[in-house]
């Protein structure tokens, strides 16, 4: 089994090292074997680190989960996010769309399950690993119950694209982009229904319209001086991402 655990990590890393393009993100299904090669010695630990990693896992996720409820127990009271979280720097605080009864009664029955853990998990050998699985578990559940309405709406691609057909010609060719994502090209394919034509691959794209992706503190300026600006804009809740439609 060891084995197997190495040599598929050993063939994941080695393809993508030698893929055409690398993120970050591609090494995800590598975890999977490194995990488990890692679980291979967490029962020989001793019983007091297993302990004090048990302690340490419901210390700090007890202390995440209650400060989420408090966060959005603020924000259904008074309305306003609370100065403490800083979350308006990461989310747009206008409009902050409510969890439903049933997305918080699923969120309080995974807390209430996840206290009843507490006893079960110190009679097993991987008291450790189940307690900060468990306690991640959680934390993702309560993310996607109670602000889950709140980053869709902050994270969605659907209100800029919306604005953005707005300032698009009634007929054009084609668009081609520059430096625009793989995740974005296919939000504009989703949301926008354009299948955008990378210049940095196809350099010969004579379209009359070209997509920009740079970020919001870089100059306003055209990457040519003969294009004109038809559109700019991002997503609600991005701070640093900038798209621009141009026309040439």
């Amino acid at each position: 089994m060891l084995q197997l655990c190495v040599a598929l990590a050993t063939v994941i890393v080695g393809a993508l090292a030698s893929a055409g393009s690398m993120r970050a993100l591609y090494l995800l299904p590598a975890l999977l074997p490194m995990s488990l090669l890692a679980a291979a010695e967490v029962a020989t630990l001793p019983h007091f680190i297993q302990r004090l990693s048990v302690i340490a896992a419901y210390a700090l996720y007890g202390t995440v989960a209650v400060a989420l409820w408090m966060l959005c127990l603020m924000i259904a009271v008074d309305g306003r996010v609370p100065a403490w979280s800083r979350l308006d720097q990461l989310l747009p605080t206008t409009n902050i769309p409510q969890a439903g009864i049933g997305a918080v009664t699923l969120a309080a029955a995974a807390t209430l399950a996840w206290l009843g853990t507490v006893a079960w998990i110190q009679r097993t050998r991987l008291a450790g690993v189940f307690a900060w699985a468990l306690g991640i578990t959680l934390l993702w559940m309560l993310a996607a119950t109670l602000l889950l309405p709140w980053l869709n709406a902050a994270k969605s691609y659907r209100s800029m694209f919306d604005d953005m057909r707005e300032h698009l010609p009634a007929q054009f060719d084609c668009v081609a982009s520059i430096h625009l994502g793989e995740s974005e090209a296919a939000m504009l394919e989703y949301e926008g229904g354009i299948v955008a034509i990378p210049l940095e691959s196809n350099p010969e794209a004579r379209c009359r319209l070209v997509w920009v992706q740079d970020v919001q503190t870089k100059a306003d300026t055209p990457p040519d001086p003969s294009w004109r600006l038809l559109w700019s804009g991002h997503r609600p809740g991005d701070t640093k991402e900038r798209h621009r439609l141009f026309a040439r």
